[in-house]
């Protein structure tokens, strides 16, 4: 599993917004969206669920305890989603460190 910090926040990158798209969720960005210019994202729909936690800064740990609530699924294979999704948003500037 990839090691994120313990504490540290995390907010969707307000330069995107979610919208509903022929009954697909879809990343639409707006102003400075760097390498995602001109570009929507699709997402499924443990993305979208995660996308919309993260509108405030929440912590890796409390967008897991919510994935539990919402999804089935091992604790290990949930952490590892919610992980995957933080860094993977991170490194695009989907996500930011608050």
């Amino acid at each position: 599993m990839q090691h994120i910090p313990e504490g540290k926040r995390y907010k969707a990158n307000s330069n995107f917004l979610l919208r509903e798209i022929g009954g697909e969720a879809v990343l639409v960005p707006l102003g400075d969206a760097g390498v995602f210019e001109n570009t929507m994202l699709s997402l499924n729909d443990t993305c979208a669920f995660l996308w919309r936690f993260f509108q405030s800064p929440k912590t890796v740990q409390e967008a897991i305890a919510e994935a539990k609530k919402v999804y089935d699924g091992s604790d290990e294979e949930i952490e590892q989603g919610v992980c995957s999704f933080v860094s993977e948003y991170l490194r695009y500037g989907l996500l930011r460190e608050e």
